[in-house]
C-alpha cells in the first residue's frame, strides 16, 4: 500500500506534539516526516524503524570512542538522525494503524540503549578534546560520563519499577505515574517537562551540536553528570516517599 506524504503529516495528533520537546516540535518531527514517507513506503514497519535506531545509536556511540575529529562529526550526527528514528516508528504505527503497548516497548528500548551509552561516548570525546581539564584529570571526563549514564538507567528503572508496582496493587493501570503527570503544576509534570526540555530529546541535541563545533564535550559532560545526579536524587525520593 502506498502512503501519501499527507498521511504521515496528518496523523500526527496535536496534543501529542504539544507535549514534545521544544526542539522536537520545531525541528526534529518535521525532519522524521520526509523519513517516514521513504521508509513506510520502502515496507519498513514501526518495529523496524525502532530497531534501525537502536542501531545508528550504537553507530554513533562507537564514532564517538574514536579520536578522529570526522569520527566525532559522524558521531554526533548519527546521534541526531536517531532522535529522527525516535519519531519515526512512531509516524509508521499511526499512519498503519499498528500502535500497541509492545511497540510502545520496543521503542523504550531504544531509549534505554541511548541514555545507557551516549553520555559515556561523549565523555571519551571530552577526554580526547578537552582544553580545560588538565592530563592527570582527564580520566574524570570518561568516569563522569559514566556516572551520568548510570544514572540516567537508574532513573528509568526507579520510575518503571514504581509504575509496575502501583499497577500490581491498584490492578489498574489509571493509578500510574504517567496519569499524574498530566495533571499540570504537579510535581510529576514539572518532573516530567523538565527532563523532556533539557534531557536526551530537548535541550542535550542542539548542546551536542555546539559541543561538537566548539570542542565543547568537557563542559557537556560536567553539566549533564549534574544534570543526571540531581535527577536521580530528586526521583529516589520522590518515589520513596510516595511509597511509604
Amino acid at each position: 500500500m502506498y502512503y501519501s506524504y499527507k498521511d504521515i503529516v496528518e496523523s500526527l495528533p496535536i496534543k501529542k506534539n504539544s507535549k514534545s520537546s521544544l526542539w522536537v516540535k520545531l525541528f526534529v518531527r518535521k525532519a522524521s516526516f520526509p523519513l517516514t514517507w521513504i521508509l513506510i513506503n520502502l515496507r519498513c514497519s514501526a518495529w523496524g524503524a525502532s530497531i534501525l535506531s537502536i542501531c545508528v545509536a550504537l553507530t554513533g556511540f562507537g564514532f564517538l570512542l574514536i579520536d578522529n575529529e570526522l569520527s566525532r562529526i559522524t558521531g554526533v550526527i548519527l546521534t541526531q538522525l536517531w532522535l529522527i528514528l525516535d519519531c519515526v516508528d512512531g509516524n509508521i504505527a499511526r499512519v498503519q494503524k499498528k500502535s500497541s503497548e509492545y511497540g510502545e516497548f520496543v521503542d523504550a528500548i531504544s531509549g534505554y540503549y541511548v541514555t545507557g551509552f551516549i553520555f559515556l561516548g561523549i565523555g571519551v570525546a571530552a577526554y580526547n578534546t578537552s582544553s580545560i581539564v588538565s592530563s592527570p584529570y582527564l580520566i574524570g571526563c570518561i568516569i563522569l560520563g559514566g556516572v551520568s549514564s548510570v544514572s540516567g538507567l537508574l532513573c528509568r528503572l526507579i520510575h518503571q519499577k514504581y509504575t509496575y508496582t502501583t499497577m500490581v496493587v491498584n490492578d489498574n493501570a489509571s493509578a500510574i505515574p504517567e496519569n499524574e503527570a498530566k495533571q499540570k503544576f504537579s510535581l510529576q509534570y514539572i518532573r516530567s517537562r523538565v527532563d523532556k526540555e533539557l534531557g536526551i530529546s530537548g535541550l542535550f541535541m542542539p548542546f551536542l551540536i555546539v559541543a561538537c563545533v566548539f570542542h565543547i564535550y568537557d563542559l557537556m559532560t560536567f553539566f549533564y553528570c549534574l544534570f543526571q545526579v540531581v535527577s536521580l536524587i530528586i526521583i529516589t525520593l520522590y518515589y520513596a516517599v510516595k511509597a511509604r
